[in-house]
């Protein structure tokens, strides 16, 4: 009997690790939380390199209003005329690479996987009103 209840006891301190660990890892998370030290290296728009002409905070603002989550969709390798906007930075001192277009995701290296924006189109649309702002001033 004493058996049996330490096995039911170790099995549940096992399932809830796993959930939690599920959660934590397969969880919504920001594409750029606020409290990170983010700097931008480049951004591409329709192909063209518009680093030069990007506002570092408005577009890290933007970018903190969206979450992802973990997917097992690979990507990669993709055409460079998949994305509309390419977005190149370091997020605490690591690689992040942002692509909207024919898909919406976060990753720091093609081998770590990627996120899923959510509400990917939303954020292209914003994303793309910015950017026609920026090229025509």
């Amino acid at each position: 009997m004493k058996l049996r209840k330490s096995v039911l006891i170790i099995s549940l301190v096992v399932l809830v690790a796993l959930v939690i660990a599920g959660i934590y890892f397969l969880g919504p998370r920001k594409v750029i939380d606020a409290a990170s030290d983010f700097s931008l290296t480049r951004v591409l728009y329709k192909g063209e390199d518009i680093t030069n002409l990007i506002d570092e905070k408005e577009i890290a603002d933007l970018l903190n209003n969206y979450d992802c989550k973990r997917t097992f969709n690979n990507y990669f390798p993709y055409q460079t005329t998949d994305a509309v906007v390419e977005i190149d930075g370091r997020i605490n001192q690591k690689p992040v690479h942002i692509l909207l277009g024919k898909f919406f995701i976060s990753y720091e290296s093609a081998d770590k996987g990627a996120y899923e924006i959510i509400d990917g189109n939303k954020l292209l649309d914003e994303m793309t009103i910015k950017l026609d702002k920026v090229i025509k001033n």
